[in-house]
């Protein structure tokens, strides 16, 4: 879809979290015209701030018969194609945060019935867009600036507590029953790891 083709639309945003409040303000800095929908789904709506640009919604019946150029989806993991299924017929573009689900038989399910109903579904492993990733694969692997890339050892280190300004025990990383767990929550590193390198041929782990 070219973005002329989504001037002028309506766009849905479930969850206004920290990727949700970036998706929707990106999306205003593109769009300028476009009119922005929040479906909020966090428990304390009194909390919400910077949200005078949108149109809120608080419960999931109120946008039922609404239909959207894209619905973006940045809640917790394990509500992810929850909300999609439930929205299945409201757009014909979801861009679902990394990874689709964490319940691979519904990520399985969705795949086929988006194929079956020309759905377009775009997960959102951001980091390969970022410049520097970008120029040191143009140079380092398509352009062989060095020579042939030959070995690469990749170690990836993350201190849940200092990534967010609050309890972490409290935010949906730390919880297994909401998708969270180092695999699922890291995986934009192996998403990253592919698209410089290519498919991994054989995985091992030991925990």
């Amino acid at each position: 879809m070219e973005k002329n083709e989504l001037i002028n639309g309506c766009f849905l945003v479930i969850g206004f979290g920290g990727t949700g409040k970036r998706f929707a303000a990106n999306l205003k800095h593109e769009f300028a015209v476009c009119d922005i929908d929040i479906l909020y789904t966090g428990s304390n709506p009194k909390s919400l701030t910077n949200c005078q640009d949108y149109n809120m919604y608080f419960q999931l019946d109120e946008i039922k018969n609404k239909k959207y150029k894209i619905i973006y989806i940045g809640v917790p993991t394990s509500e992810h194609l929850n909300y999609a299924n439930a929205l299945f017929d409201n757009t014909d573009l979801f861009i679902i945060e990394k990874p689709m689900d964490s319940e691979l038989a519904k990520c399985e399910i969705f795949k086929r019935n988006s194929g079956i109903q020309n759905k377009k579904v775009f997960l959102n492993f951001q980091k390969r867009f970022l410049s520097s990733w970008s120029m040191a694969k143009k140079l380092i692997i398509e352009n062989k600036s060095f020579g042939n890339f030959q070995y690469g050892n990749v170690k990836v280190k993350s201190y849940l507590p200092v990534w967010r300004d609050r309890n972490y025990i409290d935010m949906y990383a730390a919880k297994k029953n909401l998708g969270g767990g180092v695999i699922l929550t890291e995986c934009h590193e192996i998403d990253l790891i592919q698209w410089l390198l290519g498919d991994i041929r054989n995985i091992s782990a030991i925990s």
